[in-house]
């Protein structure tokens, strides 16, 4: 149940990050600022939440999983398996420290429409396509770990 819960999760998760990444957020970059405020205001309510809970319960039952996979705390920095449970947990905190960092500043653009403008598309270019690799990575490394291959 507890594998089932994490994967669940974690596609919840993964999934809005790349639906937000590639559809959402570069086609709200294309509206005017005031707009895209708007929609900014009637989505983060109700997807921050969801967001944030799957990547929570995906983290926790994941570690759970890792701490009856390893052996001993020393097994963490032994094993190829240890190592990949560090970098997931790399990855995930990059993931949500990055996103905050973009929805923050997309969100301060909102308030100068003619910056948001200009700056608002590049931003979610760039925002967009550092999630997709981070999440990329992190979904090949939880392939590796669940095939046994680290």
């Amino acid at each position: 149940m507890v594998h089932f819960l994490h994967i669940l999760a974690g596609v919840l998760w993964g999934g809005g990050t790349y639906v937000f990444a590639l559809l959402v957020f570069p086609a709200m970059a294309r509206q005017p600022a005031a707009e895209a405020g708007r929609l900014w205001h009637l989505m983060a309510p109700m997807t921050g939440p969801v967001m944030a809970a799957s990547a929570g319960i995906a983290m926790v039952f994941g570690l759970w999983r890792a701490s009856q996979a390893l052996t001993s705390f020393d097994s963490l920095f032994l094993t190829g398996y240890g190592w990949a449970v560090i970098a997931s947990v790399v990855l995930w905190g990059a993931l949500g420290a990055t996103g905050a960092r973009f929805r923050k500043a997309l969100v301060a653009l909102m308030e100068d429409p003619a910056r948001y403008s200009a700056d608002a598309p590049s931003l979610a270019r760039r925002a967009g396509l550092v999630d997709c690799a981070l999440m990329t990575l992190l979904i090949g490394l939880m392939a590796l770990m669940g095939l046994a291959v680290v």
